[in-house]
């Protein structure tokens, strides 16, 4: 008898769902009558969720890298969105120097005078040599820092933590009415700077504590306005990173007798309490960290061009001088023993980088001479 032929066994038809029946959305479609093969597919509107969380995976990953130190020393600074570009910078650099050394000991604040006025690494150089302490300093100086931003001022140093506070003093600095605010927006009106000031904002907060956002807004600086774009890297390319500004001012000759005779003028009129802005400022930063104060100064042709006013200038000066002295505070006049000639000078009011490295070494040694005298108490290796 010849072999029987094995029947093939039947393969079960698989399970049609029709359309439009809904149950083409269930988790699982069964492919066979036993339930052994099993096909999972995704609910509707899954795939989005998936999306955004891989979108939330990639940014969080971003913001790490971005905060790696040596990554973060490589790139651009980012924006705060303050309006002042200078501060933008500043403040980025300052955050660079925190992650490079763990702290600031001595930080210099005050207007664009004083951030060309002092270089950091040379004061510590001459700092170290006088007084065989090793600091770190940073200037914080800002082109167009009000002084009714002591505020807000006192607040981003505190959270430094720094072992002195160096201040400006100008009659210049200390007016509401100077003519050199009116190009600068108020950074405590920014969100960024009604953030750090106790308010809340959904801005505020990400400008505060992601810079990947910061990156973003930098495009879009790029973006909407070149102009402005380059010369925030201008900016940033002339501040180094300890907050000293290389160049950043054009000639003055023009707006020198607009700039200077006003806030003398209103100071010496009484129409604007500059002695009470200097009480105000004084008795923000007074404290447990030490402040001492450094007059800034002027370029002498711009003051004997303008005659009378020169002497007006002086005469405020010397109001300035007598009212820190009557507060008991402590004041340093550099300038006073050296002589700034017409090559130390950006324009009317701002030392180049040749100026500063005659400026700042006197003040370092006149810093010194008032730590190891008693005058000054600080930098005693709490560090």
């Amino acid at each position: 008898m010849g072999k029987r032929r094995r029947r093939k066994a039947k393969t079960p038809a698989k399970k049609m769902v029709p359309s439009g029946s809904g149950k083409e959305e269930s988790l699982i479609n069964v492919s066979s009558r036993n339930g052994k093969s099993l096909k999972l597919t995704w609910p509707c509107g899954l795939g989005l969720i998936k999306a955004l969380v891989l979108l939330a995976i990639f940014m969080l990953f971003t913001e790490f890298l971005l905060r790696v130190p040596a990554i973060r020393r490589q790139l651009p600074p980012p924006v705060l969105g303050t309006g002042n570009l200078t501060f933008d910078v500043t403040w980025e650099y300052l955050q660079r120097t925190l992650d490079q050394y763990g702290h600031v000991d001595c930080v210099f604040v005050g207007s664009s005078m004083i951030k060309h006025a002092i270089e950091p690494k040379l004061f510590e150089k001459w700092f170290r040599e006088k007084s065989g302490l090793d600091i770190v300093c940073f200037n914080f100086g800002v082109s167009g820092m009000r002084p009714s931003e002591a505020g807000l001022y006192k607040t981003l140093v505190d959270k430094l933590g720094p072992s002195l506070i160096v201040s400006e003093v100008s009659p210049l600095f200390l007016d509401e009415q100077f003519d050199g605010y009116r190009n600068f927006p108020e950074i405590s009106l920014s969100p960024w700077g009604n953030f750090q000031s106790g308010g809340f904002s959904v801005k505020g907060w990400l400008l505060t504590h992601s810079l990947l956002f910061r990156h973003c807004m930098r495009w879009n600086m790029w973006a909407r306005s070149p102009e402005q774009y380059n010369r925030y890297q201008r900016i940033s390319k002339n501040t180094r990173m300890n907050g000293f500004l290389v160049k950043g001012h054009g000639p003055i000759k023009k707006r020198a007798r607009r700039i200077i005779p006003k806030p003398i003028n209103t100071m010496l009129s009484g129409k604007v309490g500059t002695t009470q802005l200097l009480d105000d400022w004084v008795t923000c930063f007074s404290g447990e960290t030490p402040v001492v104060f450094v007059e800034m100064p002027l370029r002498s042709e711009t003051g004997s061009s303008l005659g009378e006013e020169d002497r007006k200038f002086s005469h405020a000066r010397i109001l300035l001088r007598k009212r820190i002295e009557e507060r008991g505070e402590l004041l340093f006049s550099p300038g006073a023993q050296i002589e700034l000639g017409k090559s130390c000078w950006m324009n009317a009011i701002h030392l180049n980088p040749k100026g500063a490295k005659l400026f700042t070494p006197v003040f370092a040694d006149e810093m010194a001479r008032a730590i190891s005298t008693g005058k000054l108490k600080c930098f005693r290796g709490d560090r």
